[in-house]
């Protein structure tokens, strides 16, 4: 995946995926955006807290025919005002992936965000 030139990016920022890329203390990691893509479920509005997880991560499983430890899934919630109980949104990223992005980081980044 393409990112920016490095001489272009804000210094606070790095792109995880690049060659050699580490975060430095006070760093934002940044992964592409088609790397952790969000995805719309149906779930039941009732379905609240681990159970709704669950549900949520079996949807994406049976859905793309992965792996149970193939895929990471964070649920996503827009913002503080959303009912953060009943999203319906989830990000997901390959768990290999996610893996060399936590290496990557440290305990140096504060974050890793999608660069959308």
């Amino acid at each position: 995946m393409k990112t920016p030139a490095a001489s272009t990016l804000d210094p606070r920022f790095v792109y995880l995926t690049d060659k050699g890329a580490v975060a430095r203390k006070r760093q934002i990691g940044l992964i592409p955006g088609a790397a952790a893509p969000v995805l719309t479920l149906e779930l039941p509005p009732a379905l609240r807290g681990q159970a709704r997880e669950q549900v949520a991560r079996r949807q994406i499983l049976d859905r793309f025919g992965l792996g149970e430890d193939d895929v990471d899934m964070w649920p996503f919630v827009l913002s503080p005002t959303d009912n953060a109980g009943a999203w319906t949104k989830v990000l997901i990223a390959d768990s290999a992936s996610v893996a060399d992005w936590r290496e990557r980081a440290g305990t140096q980044a504060k974050t890793v965000l999608p660069d959308y």
